[in-house]
């Protein structure tokens, strides 16, 4: 016995809205599935990024952090440097004194030192009224030969116990080892650059 064709008619439009449902909601599940997946995919993208940056901020920080280490190491090295060169300076400055003291005792330095004096003092002072100021161990003859060249009057001075000064009309050149360590900028920097070549002398091989 076959269904009525209402039935046959009303069952294929139940099985065509049911097949049509059906393909609607794979449609829906494939699109859902896809955007999933991609959301998924760029969740990833995003998670690699954010890891690379804090991998590179880190990096950089750990640079940075060399970099200041290096910097306060180079600053604190300086300053060590500084501070032995000022102590050697302040250590030096009283041998260079003496050490100018000893070179006037040596008759031939003594008498390059008296030649430079006059070859300064010569052109520089008046000519009349010159004063020169020697220690009094100063041999009588070169006291002699040299005030004689100068044209001054040898005075004997008690204070000094090398180098000399001659003075005419309120100017004077003055030839102590006093006098000469005056200026200590031009000393301590003449110090340094004989400190420095004894440092260079000692890195080279003969």
């Amino acid at each position: 016995m076959t269904a009525p064709p209402a039935t046959l008619q009303a069952d294929a439009l139940v099985n065509a809205i049911a097949q049509r449902r059906d393909a609607e909601v794979g449609a829906v599940r494939a699109g859902a599935e896809a955007e999933a997946t991609a959301l998924l995919a760029q969740a990833r993208d995003k998670a690699r990024r954010q890891r690379r940056q804090a991998a590179g901020a880190l990096r950089d920080a750990a640079r940075q952090r060399l970099r200041q280490l290096q910097a306060t190491q180079e600053a604190e090295a300086r300053a060590a440097e500084a501070a032995r060169t000022v102590e050697t300076l302040a250590r030096a400055r009283p041998l260079l004194q003496a050490a100018l003291v000893a070179r006037w005792q040596q008759p031939a330095a003594r008498q390059a030192w008296a030649a430079a004096l006059a070859a300064v003092a010569g052109p520089r002072l008046a000519a009349t009224g010159r004063v020169l100021h020697h220690p009094a161990t100063m041999p009588a003859d070169e006291v002699a030969a040299l005030a004689a060249q100068l044209g001054a009057a040898p005075q004997a001075d008690p204070a000094l116990d090398a180098g000399l000064r001659v003075d005419a009309d309120g100017a004077w050149v003055d030839a102590t080892p006093a006098a000469l360590l005056a200026d200590r900028a031009q000393v301590d920097a003449l110090l340094r650059a004989a400190l420095e070549g004894e440092h260079g002398l000692e890195g080279t091989t003969p």
